[in-house]
């Protein structure tokens, strides 16, 4: 995730308003969030004309993930006193909510600018990291590092935006820099660790064990250092330690979230409840569409991103990266029908939502990027809860749903530290609970929604034979196939995910059955996947 950048107030605002925004800032920095919210809030009551005020009220709500009414506090302060630093700010929060056209909008404009403030630079470059544009964000996180050398931020942003263009020595770079300014980063000594394939010689493992902090001293600091000593320690082959400290670091983090796998797996029954063949059955198409999305989806770490680089190296298809337009844009049509039905789920309103807007706002979302080809791939795993919504609002659209048997599946998810995301990853019989009810899920989908619509990838079956399986994926999209599509490792698609690192190499079946390096560590996750039927095939 990319970091929020320090406050730093405009030239020409008067003494008063640098004290309060300072003065914010301090509690912001201290970790009190709330009252650092409380005084932003009582200082735009006292000066409602105060852009400061207005701007540093979007800031605090931004680090809150506030992001509806943190844009609204930014176009305030914007229409007060319209300027480079607040047109950026402008633009991030755009994209934060979703509304692509805007953001981008806003961030050409700034981009065709000279002299940006490194502040400004990095607001674009974050812009065009969320609208996918990963090769435009590079260019102006380097900007921005170059504008101001020094700035961790900076410096953690642009590995970052290096990493998503493939450039993983320059990101290392960038992140040694960082920690030689500021060892116990901890996010840095992570990220550096994902960032490539270590040697034997060539690794970090002694420096890891020396800096790991104690759990009871540093909660955070002991989680990442542990998951990058178990990320390393996978990668020279002492699977046993790795094993140790992957389960370590799960551990840990399990005691910091709030989390209940029960609340996942109703949700997946409520959804196979109301979104049935009735359902998808009032679909409608209202206008022609351009473009054809492809809604690629399963779990993470299941392939996806291998197989966008297969589907985008085809002249007709434009990889979106990890496109979150369609769930943002459901959860609009939700909010906007909630106050009706304040006693439904959201599974429940879902049934009452103005699918056609939300065909309109998704697919203007995407073309907001400017997409010039036929098709376009939008990967994101967690869309496989939306199957039943995609085809409801756009009956057009293609589903590839790719998945690993389930050992390899759980294994995949349970060594891949998600750090917010994912928290039924962090104890093995959550996770075989919550791929359960992902499984049932999948079937409840293939028994409801047309085979012209639903297509499944054996990610086993596909790197076992690329070509054969290519071809399969390319016949349902009724798109023309070549095994040069297979040569993903030599093609310029930019990926921001876990496995940026991992998907540049060639096709290979390096990861089929590598549960088996630990499985008696496993039997736990094991004897509940047995539990649930979930092992075997015919179920």
């Amino acid at each position: 995730m990319y970091r929020a950048g320090h406050y730093s107030p405009a030239q020409g605002v008067w003494e008063e308003s640098i004290n309060r925004k300072s003065q914010i800032s301090k509690l912001v920095k201290r970790g009190d969030l709330s009252a650092a919210i409380s005084q932003a809030k009582t200082w735009i009551s006292s000066e409602p004309e105060n852009w400061t005020a207005w701007a540093t009220f979007g800031d605090c709500l931004t680090i809150a993930r506030a992001f509806a009414p943190a844009l609204d506090c930014y176009k305030r302060a914007y229409s007060l006193s319209p300027g480079d630093l607040l047109q950026a700010k402008l633009a991030l929060a755009f994209a934060q909510v979703g509304d692509m056209k805007m953001a981008l909008g806003h961030a050409k404009r700034l981009a065709a600018k000279k002299n940006l403030q490194a502040a400004d630079l990095s607001a674009v470059a974050k812009t065009f990291t969320l609208a996918g544009l990963h090769s435009q964000a590079w260019q102006f996180a380097k900007r921005a590092v170059e504008t101001l050398p020094g700035d961790t931020t900076l410096l953690f942003n642009a590995a970052l935006a290096a990493r998503a263009c493939g450039k993983m020595d320059i990101a290392i770079d960038y992140l040694e820099k960082l920690l030689a300014s500021n060892p116990r980063d901890w996010q840095a000594v992570k990220t550096r660790s994902d960032l490539k394939e270590w040697g034997e010689d060539n690794n970090h493992l002694r420096d890891l064990v020396e800096m790991l902090p104690s759990e009871e001293d540093d909660p955070d600091g002991f989680i990442l250092v542990s998951a990058a000593l178990a990320k390393e320690n996978w990668d020279v082959g002492a699977y046993d330690v790795a094993f140790d400290y992957t389960a370590k670091a799960a551990r840990a983090r399990r005691r910091q979230i709030n989390y209940s796998a029960t609340t996942d797996i109703s949700i997946m029954a409520e959804i196979r409840k109301y979104h049935d063949a009735k359902f998808l059955s009032q679909a409608q198409s209202n206008s022609a569409l351009q473009q054809v999305p492809i809604f690629l989806l399963g779990l993470p770490r299941a392939g996806s991103t291998l197989l966008e680089r297969v589907l985008a190296a085809s002249s007709d298809v434009a990889a979106m990266g990890e496109l979150h337009d369609f769930p943002r844009a459901y959860m609009r049509q939700i909010n906007a029908v909630k106050r009706g039905g304040r006693h439904k789920s959201a599974i429940q309103i879902s049934t009452d939502i103005d699918f056609g807007k939300l065909r309109e706002d998704y697919l203007q979302s995407v073309a907001a990027r400017g997409v010039e080809t036929r098709y376009f791939v939008g990967k994101l795993p967690m869309n496989f809860l939306n199957v039943g919504l995609i085809l409801r609002a756009i009956p057009e659209a293609k589903i590839v749903h790719i998945f690993k048997k389930p050992m390899d599946a759980c294994f995949s998810i349970f060594r891949t530290f998600f750090g917010d995301g994912h928290p039924y990853s962090y104890d093995l019989e959550e996770l075989a609970s919550y791929y359960g009810s992902y499984r049932e899920l999948m079937r409840h989908w293939r028994s409801e929604v047309s085979e012209h619509s639903l297509f499944d990838v054996s990610y086993e079956d596909f790197v076992s034979s690329p070509d054969k399986g290519g071809r399969k994926v390319f016949d349902f999209l009724g798109l023309a196939w070549s095994t040069d599509h297979l040569s993903v490792n030599d093609k310029g698609i930019n990926t921001d995910t876990a496995s940026a690192a991992q998907v540049r190499s060639a096709i290979n079946t390096k990861s089929v059955g590598a549960y088996e390096l630990v499985e008696k560590q496993l039997l736990p996750l094991k004897a509940r996947l047995t539990e649930l039927g979930a092992l075997d095939p015919s179920h």
